[in-house]
């Protein structure tokens, strides 16, 4: 399971690579570290791809802080 965990891990990051957040804290960086938390939550009966995707795609929209539709970044992205 690990080896294709980690494909999917590789996989998300490449397509967030492409991705131009105008926010510049929703960098690669900041989707690995919600990744090493999540992981520390992950229970033994869990879908752990799906926390994964879950950590590397929560914030797959965000508009700009003076955005007027920036309060519902997180539900478009949900």
């Amino acid at each position: 399971m690990t080896t294709n965990l980690e494909s999917w891990q590789n996989r998300l990051e490449e397509f967030l690579t492409k991705m131009n957040f105008s926010d510049k804290s929703h960098d690669l960086a900041h989707f690995r570290r919600v990744w090493k938390t999540a992981q520390k939550f992950v229970e033994e009966d869990c879908d752990v791809l799906v926390v994964l995707a879950g950590a590397y795609l929560h914030d797959i929209v965000s508009y700009p802080k003076n955005h007027p539709n920036r309060s519902r970044s997180s539900k478009e992205a949900a």
